[in-house]
């Protein structure tokens, strides 16, 4: 008879019932004595500890929360024992999981960065060109508005990410319906792109978490494939319902788009689980933080910290909403550089086919050690100058010119974003996640307006004027990037001396 691991592997990939069996041994050297296990009392929340010569079932769900309650040594001791009997997550496990979220990023942001751009030329043929931008902002607005009380009520009610798929993948399916039903009608419309942006605000945040909890040595790879999901997505999604659209109609088209949106969100419900070993692991680390308080940070670490944030906060609302506003776009500034509505085809696949390429790309250099806010600054400075040199001197019907700018634009935006979506995970990953993560987004959200009227209020003088303020706020958002990259290597060296100066006194 050997002793388990608390954490044994699950035994289906939606299993969330999270019932295994312990064994906790005093002493690991004579396992003939009684074994002492924690076993779940009949008050909720609540763990006993007792003799016991079987082994008993416990709830990890209730050991989750019971980690809140528990004292210093009895967190220490539970860190030590998962030390002991950690495992390595299963490989296949990990990948299934990576798949399914793979295929959410593909939906969610092939139908905002996609489909959207086909959808609203539609719309302000069909409604205007003011009652179109209201039925497009709700999706990008509440995408991540509300991931925050979405996360708050996910705590409160303890769902996992395989609730929280089935969940989003729901209200979204919801929305997709109502538009295909009602497709003509304004006010079905704005009311189905409120369902799909709330059904988005449940996908985004469990589906990035449970990557992390399932990689560690190639984190930043992982988290690159779901932005190369993404950019399948942006190439595959809006070339489809194109495709529909001209040979049925946008009512049709749209009934084929909740097939295949539904159809993914079924695969991915099944592949999207949490690992608990990470999870039990992470919240007891962060308990052992909380009680210990000779480990808080001094006052010069914290303001660094939160400069940094602040600046993370900054970056992330001006190139996710720059993103947005270009892809949506697009076939707008394709359509006044004197190209065909049906013709775009060929220059939207090659941005979106040099996207995935820059996604894979920044995911392989972050993974081998290359500095995140480095790289991110580096590519920011480059969309800059690509638009100042080949965007805003205008194409003059020089196809070549044009199929460059597109291309490059595709590559450089996709590198950013995915740039940004490390650099995020990798500095917050290990320290209030959700709570941080939602607060990225909600400001992000809220900053969406203000970008976009300031874009629009550019691009109704010319094309110029436009990628000129663009190609501004790149450059400026660069400096801002290269600053945190560069108080984060201060911070890393007072560390060191900090580290350096504790050896030199504990030496004498």
């Amino acid at each position: 008879m050997n002793t388990r691991s608390i954490f044994p592997t699950q035994d289906s990939f939606h299993n969330h019932s999270f019932l295994s069996f312990v064994n906790c041994y005093e002493n690991d050297a004579d396992i003939s004595k009684p074994v002492k296990a924690f076993i779940p009392c009949r008050y909720p929340n609540t763990f006993l500890s007792t003799e016991i010569t079987n082994t008993e079932i416990v709830d990890y769900d209730n050991l989750l929360k019971a980690v809140d309650t528990m004292n210093a040594k009895e967190v220490d001791k539970w860190i030590k024992m998962t030390k002991k009997n950690i495992q390595t997550p299963h490989k296949l496990q990990s990948l299934v999981t990576l798949f399914g979220c793979v295929l959410i990023y593909f939906v969610i942001f092939g139908m905002m960065n996609g489909c959207l751009s086909i959808l609203k030329p539609l719309l302000s043929t069909i409604h205007g060109d003011f009652k179109a931008d209201t039925i497009v902002f709700p999706y990008l607005i509440l995408s991540f508005l509300l991931i925050s009380a979405t996360n708050k009520i996910f705590e409160k009610l303890n769902i996992d990410t395989y609730l929280a798929v089935l969940l989003g993948s729901f209200y979204y399916t919801i929305g997709l319906i109502v538009f295909s039903l009602l497709t003509y009608n304004y006010y079905a419309n704005v009311i189905a792109m409120v369902f799909m942006g709330l059904g988005a605000s449940m996908l985004l945040l469990p589906t990035t978490k449970t990557v992390n909890t399932w990689f560690d040595k190639h984190i930043c790879l992982a988290q690159s494939m779901l932005w190369l999901g993404a950019n399948a997505g942006t190439l595959i999604m809006p070339y489809t319902l194109k495709s529909l659209i001209f040979n049925f109609n946008l009512k049709i088209a749209s009934n084929y788009l909740v097939l295949l949106c539904s159809f993914l969100f079924f695969i991915a419900g099944f592949c999207c689980v949490d690992n608990f070993d990470y999870l039990i692991r992470e919240k007891l680390s962060k308990r052992q933080s909380y009680l210990n308080k000779n480990k808080q940070k001094n006052s010069t670490s914290k303001k660094v910290n939160q400069i940094s944030f602040a600046l993370m906060i900054l970056t992330t609302t001006i190139i996710e909403n720059l993103n947005s506003c270009f892809r949506i776009n697009i076939v707008y500034l394709f359509m006044s550089y004197g190209i065909n509505f049906f013709s775009v085809n060929d220059y939207y696949a090659s941005m979106n086919c040099s996207g995935i390429f820059g996604a894979l790309i920044v995911g392989i250099l972050a993974d081998i050690g290359f500095e995140i806010n480095l790289l991110q600054s580096i590519f920011l400075l480059l969309t800059g100058l690509t638009n100042i040199l080949i965007w805003v001197p205008g194409f003059h019907g020089t196809s070549l010119k044009m199929k460059i700018a597109v291309v490059l634009q595709g590559f450089l935006f996709s590198g950013v974003c995915t740039s940004n979506s490390l650099g995020i995970n990798l500095k917050i990953r290990n320290n209030n996640f959700y709570q941080k993560f939602s607060l990225l987004c909600m400001i992000q959200s809220l900053g969406c307006l203000p970008l976009f009227e300031i874009l629009q209020m550019q691009s109704n003088k010319s094309n110029k004027y436009y990628f000129i303020c663009m190609s501004a706020l790149l450059i400026s958002t660069s400096l801002l990037s290269f600053t945190t990259y560069a108080l984060r290597k201060i911070r890393r060296k007072e560390v060191k001396v900090e580290q350096k100066t504790s050896q030199n006194i504990y030496t004498l």
